[in-house]
C-alpha cells in the first residue's frame, strides 16, 4: 500500500514565516487553494521555503513519509546569519510575495 491519495490534508499558514523542510522518506507537494502555486520536495532532499499567509493542500507519496520541518521568522534567520549571508540569500530574505518561494529550484540532497 502507498500513501498516494491517502495522505492529503489542508494546510494553512496564518503568518509569514520561513520553513526548512527535510524529506527523509516519501515525497511531499503543497498546492495553493487557487492552484497557482506549488512547492514540491522529493525524498532525500531539503529546501528552505518562504511561506506567506496561504491556504492549500499537502499531498504525500510513497510507502511512508518521514520529514523534519522547522519554521522560523525573518528576524530569527537574520540574527542567526548576521552579515555573513551572500547577496542571493539576502534577496531571498528581503523578498516576499503572495505565493511560497523556494531558495533552490530543485532542493538540495540531504548529506
Amino acid at each position: 500500500m502507498t500513501l498516494d491519495n491517502l495522505a492529503a490534508g489542508e494546510y494553512e499558514n496564518a503568518h509569514f514565516c520561513y520553513g526548512i523542510h527535510f524529506l527523509l522518506e516519501g515525497d511531499c507537494k503543497f498546492t495553493s487553494a487557487e492552484g497557482q502555486a506549488t512547492v514540491g520536495i522529493k525524498s532525500g532532499y531539503y529546501n528552505l521555503v518562504q511561506w506567506p499567509n496561504i491556504l492549500g493542500t499537502v499531498n504525500f507519496k510513497g510507502t511512508e513519509c518521514v520529514s523534519v520541518e522547522v519554521f522560523f521568522t525573518r528576524d530569527f534567520i537574520k540574527d542567526l546569519l548576521g552579515s555573513e549571508h551572500d547577496s542571493v540569500f539576502r534577496h531571498f530574505l528581503e523578498s516576499s510575495g503572495k505565493h511560497p518561494q523556494c531558495l533552490w529550484n530543485n532542493g538540495q540532497p540531504i548529506p
